[in-house]
């Protein structure tokens, strides 16, 4: 669903599949995503315009491969703890083409599904807890949701890459109190 573009065709155990190693069906992956701390902006990032984490597997190869060269069918799910501040200034960005799907904690708070160029979402937390979101650059607006103050969190993405003109990824955490590699960084 989302905004873009509605998915089509893709139900049930289909979909399931796409997120959940299925043995004969599909093969799972683990490797890191390297964010970038800015301590100007007290801001993590990650960006790339060409973002095919499959070369490093060695299926870029035969009938996976695009015209391009590259490997555009691949998912991936990716998570971030952290701890709520609650401070009115924590927001997260994400910049994806095709399906992207965010939660905070087990609540979508981001809806990108289908497929469609590089798309926007985005989402802040209120003083009060409140998260307020976004697609597109449009105005944020509450999603019903509310995350309490001190809270252990997770920010986890959920994305698929169908559109083989191209494969955008990218990632804005800021200020918010990130727990990576059991080091806790606090953002304030």
């Amino acid at each position: 669903g989302g905004e873009v573009t509605p998915n089509r065709g893709v139900k049930g155990d289909n979909f399931k599949r796409w997120f959940n190693q299925v043995d004969g069906l599909s093969q799972g992956f683990s490797g890191t995503i390297k964010l970038t701390y800015h301590s100007e902006e007290t801001k993590f990032d990650y960006a790339s315009d060409e973002f095919y984490p499959l070369e490093l597997t060695g299926l870029s190869e035969g009938d996976s491969v695009n015209k391009d060269g590259k490997n555009h069918l691949f998912t991936l799910n990716l998570g971030v703890p952290f701890k709520v501040l609650a401070s009115g200034e924590e927001s997260f960005k994400i910049e994806a083409d095709d399906d992207t799907f965010v939660f905070v904690g087990n609540k979508l708070v981001i809806d990108m599904g289908g497929i469609h160029g590089a798309t926007v979402g985005e989402f802040l937390i209120q003083k009060n807890g409140e998260i307020y979101t976004g697609v597109n650059n449009g105005d944020l607006v509450y999603s019903g949701l509310t995350v309490e103050n001190g809270a252990d969190s997770i920010v986890r993405i959920f994305h698929a890459d169908r559109n083989a003109d191209e494969s955008v990824f990218k990632v804005d955490v800021v200020k918010m109190n990130l727990t990576i590699m059991n080091t806790s960084i606090a953002s304030t």
